[in-house]
């Protein structure tokens, strides 16, 4: 729980002294100018109590089971976005580097995308596009790129569930990415005359959240018309589908939420749809710890929360700083306390010895050497590689001199105390926390 505590400051949901430059997600009108303002009051309490239930599941490593890191980090930037007002707190960069070790790992294990499934990768897409990621140059890897082709070549004998489907065609529009023009044909082959898509309530509306941020990708009426055809044949099956109670599909609170949020993607009028009903029954399913019965379901109801849905990524991105969150290196002013880092280079082989000149480089307090490298490469007192692992960054190469796995060749690194003597280090780069004066030897050599 303590570490809870700093998420929920760097997320803004309940720090009352937290001041954001975006506005709050309004739900004041979430159906309509008439909305009854008690309603509202009870959505904004049961969004920060989902939102509290849902960090309080995240696990050691600052990820969350079943490889959800990914679908949990966009449900928390649907709800409320000014998390990225602090990315360069140690909590948001944990986080998010945890999503970075989820995604190569997922990548590594899957045979560079060939075996996972096309919903995921949507997922890691959208995700990675939350958090101000690049996802068509993400560590070399161009994710933008492989849905596209995924999307393209999508095979409809194979399966006749279009959810995943559905996410992998909204990570590519909501993220300014071409929509192959064979997605329009691909959809309109499985929906019904009905409007309906198999599998119910929850793939129509996914499909339907798709069409709606699709409208953006294409200008010809050719295409636009049947896609909004589409769309609005879907919205009547998916309104066709509530009861007279308010229930969306089998009296479900995940289908009833995925429902709303395609309704509202849609823009159908909430006086066309029992819209508070709905989400009173929605409200009325959450358990009093905040949950709506699994960390899933907590996960797909989240965004409406706050009067959005799966497609709103595209409406949220737009405050991301310039520079990608984990290379971003706070400045150092004129009045902070700073430790000085010393750094010796060195090139040992069998029969030669080379040594690079040394450099010094200000740190603030609490920064690692990894830090201490970034800052020193950022100055250009020298250059080095690294690349992301399960254990964090490692380094490659330095001075353009690359690790050689033939020879057995790396770049290890010691600690050098006021004598002169070194040590080698335990940790990574990353680990190593540095005092003032402190004094590190990267050597090339043979392991």
């Amino acid at each position: 729980m303590f570490k809870l505590k700093f998420l929920w400051q760097f997320l803004g949901l309940f720090s009352p002294c937290f001041v954001s430059v975006l506005p709050t997600p309004d739900v004041t009108s979430i159906c309509g100018p008439e909305t009854n303002q008690t309603l509202a009051q009870r959505i904004q309490s049961s969004q920060w109590k989902a939102s509290d239930w849902l960090l309080d599941q995240q696990t050691e490593d600052w990820g969350w089971d079943f490889l959800s890191t990914g679908s949990a980090i966009l449900s928390l930037q649907l709800a409320n976005e000014t998390w990225k007002n602090d990315l360069e707190s140690m909590e948001a960069q944990l986080t998010i580097k945890q999503l970075n070790i989820e995604v190569l790992r997922e990548i590594s294990h899957k045979h560079s995308f060939k075996e996972m499934s096309i919903g995921k990768l949507g997922y890691y897409a959208m995700a990675l596009h939350a958090s101000c990621h690049n996802a068509s140059n993400f560590h070399g890897h161009n994710i933008m790129k492989q849905l596209h082709h995924r999307v393209n070549e999508f095979d409809t004998n194979q399966t006749r569930n279009y959810f995943p489907y559905s996410l992998a065609l909204l990570a590519l529009c909501s993220s300014g990415s071409e929509v192959p023009h064979s997605a329009i044909a691909t959809l309109e082959e499985v929906q019904g005359d009905d409007g309906c898509f198999p599998f119910g309530v929850d793939v129509t509306s996914m499909a339907v959240m798709a069409m709606a941020c699709m409208q953006d990708s294409f200008n010809s009426p050719q295409r636009l018309n049947p896609l909004r055809d589409m769309m609005r044949k879907g919205s009547e099956c998916i309104m066709g589908h509530q009861t007279s109670d308010g229930w969306f599909g089998e009296s479900n609170v995940i289908s009833t939420a995925l429902a709303a949020q395609a309704l509202i993607a849609a823009g159908e009028p909430p006086s066309l749809w029992r819209c508070e009903d709905a989400l009173y029954h929605i409200l009325d399913a959450q358990e009093e710890d905040g949950h709506f019965g699994s960390q899933g379901g907590t996960i797909q109801i989240l965004p409406l929360l706050s009067n959005r849905h799966h497609g709103s990524l595209a409406d949220v991105q737009q405050d991301c700083p310039v520079k990608d969150v984990m290379h971003g290196i706070p400045l150092i002013g004129r009045q902070d306390e700073t430790h000085a880092v010393n750094f010796e280079i060195s090139q040992e082989l069998e029969n030669s010895v080379a040594i690079f000149s040394p450099f010094l480089v200000d740190i603030l307090p609490g920064e690692s050497v990894y830090r201490a490298m970034e800052r020193a490469r950022q100055i250009g007192y020298f250059s080095f590689e690294s690349k992301l692992s399960q254990f964090g960054n490692y380094i490659t190469s330095i001075n353009n001199v690359v690790n050689d796995n033939a020879n057995g060749l790396y770049w290890f690194i010691y600690s050098v105390d006021e004598s002169g003597d070194q040590f080698m280090a335990e940790t990574g780069a990353e680990g190593i926390m540095p005092v003032n004066g402190s004094t590190y030897r990267w050597i090339y050599r043979a392991y």
